[in-house]
C-alpha cells in the first residue's frame, strides 16, 4: 500500500513539472534571500552611520516600516496582543539562555550571564588565595611603608575629610621611580608586549605629556598641578604592566605589584571624582587592565569589573562619548586623543561585558565620537586597534543588545547576527592563514610579535562570539 501510494505521489508530480523545479528552487530560493536580507542590513548600517554624521534627524529610508521588509518569514502568525509572553515560551524557536545568580549564606552576591566565560564559574573557592594575598601583602609591606599601602587603599570620595599630610606626599611617591635606564626599558616592553591588544594612551602623546614631566629636564616636579598625580599614576600604570610583562622577571612579580599599589597612591592622593582629568581615565583604565592580565585565578573579577565602571563613568563626565572636533577651540591632537581613549574604554567595556555576561555601559544613540583610525588606509600599527573599533560598534553592539539581553531572541534572530559577524570584513594583514577563507599571501606589513597576536585576538573574538550567538 505505502509503494502504490509513493508511485502515485510521484506519477502526480511527474504530471506537473513546473512542480519538480519549484520544489528544487525552494532551498536555492530561501539561501538568495537570506543573502539579500544581509546585504539590505550591511546597506542599512552604512547608510545609518553615513546619515548620523550630518544630522541626528532619521533618514526616511531607515523607517521602522521599511525596516521591517527584511524580516524573516515566520512559520507562525504574529502574536497577539496579551500573548507574548506565552508565545515566547512555547515557541521551539526561542533560545533559552539566562545565567547564573548565587547568593552565599554572609549576603555576598554575584551574577554572571548566560554567555559569561566558564573559567569564572570554578574559581578557587578553597581559600589558598586568601593565604597567597596575605603572604602577597606581607611581602609587600617589606617594599612600602604602610602608609602608602594604606593610601593606596582608601578610595577619596569626599572632600570633607583631608588626609593628614604627612601621611603620604607626591614628593615620597617620586622616591621609587627607577633610573631613567630601566623605566625606558619597562616603556619599551610596555608598547611592545601590551599595547597591542589595547592602548589608551599612545606613545608618543605619553611621551610628550608624562615621561618628559617625570625624566625631563625637571626630574621632581613641583607645584599644586592638579593633573600632576594622575599623570604620575600613568607613570606608575606603564612601569607595572613593563614588569609584569617583562620576560626577565618571574611570572606575577612584586616588582609589578609595587608600582600597581602606587599609581593608586598617586590617584587617591586626592578625591578626582567631581574634577577628573584625561589622565585619571587612563589611569584607572590601565589599571583595569592590569588586573586582567595579573589575576592567575579569576578571583580579582569584581574589582575589575567595579574600577571599569568607574573609568566609563569618569569618561562619560569629561564628555568622551562627543566629538570634541564639533566645538571651536580644541586643537586636532587633543580631539584625536580624546578619540582614542573613548574607543578603547568602549571596546574594552564590550569584551568584558561579553567575558562576564554583563550589559554593556554605553548607548551609541548617545555617542557621536568618530573612531579616531577609520581612514579607508590606517597606519600600519593602526590596522588592529582601526578593525577593533568598527567590529565593537558594528557587530558587538548588536549581539549585546539582540542576542544577550534580558529578552531573549529567536533562533532567526541568532542566525541572522552570526551571519553578520562571519561576513565581517578583516584586512588581509589580520587574517590567519588557513582559517575561513584567508590563504597565505604577502601583505606587505612587518611580521611581529605584536601583529601574530592580533591576528588571533580577531580570529578568537570573530568565532567566539559566533559561537555563543548560535549555542546561546
Amino acid at each position: 500500500m505505502f509503494a502504490r501510494g509513493l508511485l502515485r505521489q510521484v506519477r502526480e508530480i511527474g504530471a506537473h513539472p513546473q512542480l519538480i523545479f519549484v520544489l528544487a528552487s525552494t532551498q536555492e530560493l530561501h539561501e538568495k534571500i537570506h543573502e539579500l536580507a544581509n546585504r539590505v542590513r550591511e546597506l542599512e548600517d552604512a547608510l545609518r552611520q553615513d546619515h548620523n554624521r550630518i544630522t541626528t534627524e532619521p533618514h526616511p529610508l531607515l523607517s521602522d516600516d521599511l525596516l521591517k521588509i527584511k524580516a524573516p518569514l515566520q512559520r507562525e502568525p504574529p502574536a497577539r496582543n496579551g500573548n507574548v509572553k506565552q508565545e515566547e515560551e512555547n515557541n521551539p524557536d526561542v533560545v533559552d539562555a539566562f545565567g547564573s545568580l548565587s547568593i552565599s549564606l554572609s549576603g555576598k552576591t554575584k551574577y554572571f550571564g548566560q554567555i559569561a566565560n566558564s573559567w569564572l564559574f570554578l574559581q578557587n573557592e578553597s581559600g589558598e588565595d586568601d593565604d597567597q594575598q596575605d603572604n602577597h601583602l606581607a611581602t609587600l609591606q617589606n617594599m612600602l611603608p604602610v602608609q602608602i599601602l594604606n593610601r593606596a587603599a582608601a578610595l577619596p570620595i569626599t572632600t570633607t575629610v583631608r588626609p593628614e599630610p604627612e601621611t603620604v606626599t607626591l614628593q615620597s611617591l617620586y622616591w621609587y621611580l627607577p633610573s631613567v635606564e630601566r623605566a625606558a626599558e619597562l616603556r619599551s616592553i610596555y608598547y611592545r608586549y601590551a599595547a597591542w591588544m589595547y592602548n589608551p594612551i599612545s606613545q608618543s602623546m605619553f611621551d610628550f605629556e608624562i615621561w618628559s614631566q617625570f625624566y625631563g629636564q625637571q626630574l621632581q616636579p613641583t607645584g599644586d598641578d592638579p593633573q600632576l598625580p594622575h599623570r604620575l599614576s600613568v607613570m606608575f600604570m606603564i612601569l607595572a604592566i613593563g614588569s609584569l610583562m617583562d620576560n626577565n622577571l618571574p611570572s606575577y612579580n612584586l616588582d609589578a605589584e609595587k608600582y600597581h599599589q602606587l599609581a593608586r597612591a598617586a590617584l587617591f592622593q586626592n578625591p578626582f571624582l567631581d574634577s577628573p582629568t584625561i589622565s585619571a581615565v587612563q589611569a584607572l583604565f590601565l589599571m583595569t587592565y592590569y588586573l586582567f592580565i595579573a589575576d592567575r585565578h579569576g578571583t580579582g573579577s569584581g574589582a575589575r569589573w567595579a574600577i571599569m565602571g568607574l573609568a566609563v563613568k569618569l569618561a562619560q563626565s569629561i564628555g568622551l562619548h562627543r566629538d570634541s572636533g564639533r566645538w571651536k577651540g580644541v586643537d586636532t591632537e587633543e580631539t584625536q586623543r580624546r578619540r582614542q581613549l573613548f574607543w578603547e574604554i568602549f571596546t574594552y567595556d564590550s569584551w568584558q561585558c561579553y567575558t562576564f555576561g554583563r550589559p554593556p555601559s554605553f548607548a551609541l544613540p548617545h555617542i557621536d565620537c568618530k573612531i579616531p583610525h577609520s581612514g579607508v588606509d590606517p597606519a600600519e600599527d593602526q590596522i588592529f586597534h582601526a578593525w577593533k573599533h568598527r567590529f565593537v560598534s558594528e557587530c558587538m553592539n548588536l549581539l549585546h543588545d539582540q542576542a544577550f539581553g534580558a529578552k531573549t531572541p529567536t533562533y532567526a534572530t541568532v542566525l541572522q547576527l552570526d551571519r553578520k559577524l562571519r561576513a565581517f570584513p578583516v584586512p588581509p594583514a589580520l587574517q590567519v592563514a588557513g582559517f575561513g577563507n584567508s590563504e597565505a599571501h604577502s601583505t606587505g606589513v612587518s611580521e611581529t610579535i605584536m601583529l601574530t597576536l592580533q591576528r588571533h585576538i580577531v580570529l578568537a573574538i570573530r568565532e567566539m562570539s559566533g559561537y555563543s550567538t548560535v549555542t546561546g
